[in-house]
């Protein structure tokens, strides 16, 4: 069936300068807070049901180990990012982060908008990116470094 997209696990909002490529990175948290929100919420409200059946089963993100993810952009041709990225958990999964790299080569000053969209096993990640390009010679408000 039909779904919404996913809501945004975090919007960014970017500054940049139109004379050259920009790095970026985006801190991927090993544990995705919104989807351990969901089960949360699920699981208190199926607690008093009797016709539920309670399994316990291991998830993405709860486990200490490592996720795949699939890395994909949306919305803009000038930004890329490896296809692929793999979170670990380090000593404190409830801390871990793990950077993807993301290229900006914006072609025209102005603002542009892009998502980058993660999957993986029951595992959905959207971040929202919102950068302002100005060119270095011309004093924008937007456009602060």
């Amino acid at each position: 069936g039909d779904s919404a997209p996913a809501a945004p696990n975090a919007v960014l909002q970017w500054h940049c300068q139109l004379s050259q490529p920009q790095s970026q990175g985006i801190d991927i948290p090993f544990i995705n807070g919104a989807r351990r929100a969901a089960f949360s919420t699920i699981s208190k409200a199926t607690a008093g049901k009797t016709n539920v059946t309670i399994r316990q089963s291991h998830s993405a993100g709860d486990q200490h180990d490592a996720i795949a993810l699939k890395a994909r952009i949306s919305g803009c041709p000038q930004a890329s990012c490896p296809d692929d990225v793999v979170l670990t958990s380090g000593q404190d999964a409830d801390t871990a982060v793990t950077t993807l790299p993301i290229t900006f080569t914006p072609v025209a000053v102005g603002s542009y908008t892009f998502t980058v969209t993660l999957q993986g096993n029951g595992d959905t990640r959207v971040f929202e990116v919102h950068a302002d390009v100005c060119d270095g010679g011309h004093s924008n408000s937007a456009c602060k470094a």
